[in-house]
């Protein structure tokens, strides 16, 4: 697993907080048949992956990630996040399911 705006998952995290959840883009792709997504024919745009991970908040918060001139890492709380996606509902179905827990031992108050 890769860096995502400078945060890095902690290296002894169990396999099993490694929670996955897709969604597909409510947008059509170009070449799609139909754009209703709620067609079986319906092709989206873009396909959305998000994992749960746990952040070491000393090692694991980068100061420097290869996107930085392009994007702006922002800690908010789960509420606000939710606010911050409300037009971008198939994303924002990704945060209303995930369950965002912590391993007791890898608490570290960096979470949002």
């Amino acid at each position: 697993m890769w860096e995502e705006a400078g945060l890095l998952p902690h290296p002894t995290q169990p396999a099993s907080l490694l929670q996955a959840q897709t969604v597909f883009d409510l947008k059509a792709h170009k070449k799609s048949p139909v754009s209703d997504p709620n067609s079986s024919n319906f092709v989206p745009r873009a396909i959305y992956e998000s994992h749960e991970v746990l952040i070491d908040g000393v090692s694991g918060v980068l100061d420097d990630w290869p996107e930085k001139r392009e994007r702006k890492r922002v800690w908010v709380a789960r509420n606000k996040a939710l606010d911050l996606l409300r037009w971008r509902q198939d994303c924002r179905h990704l945060l209303e399911v995930a369950e965002l827990k912590a391993a007791d031992s890898h608490e570290t108050g960096t979470r949002s």
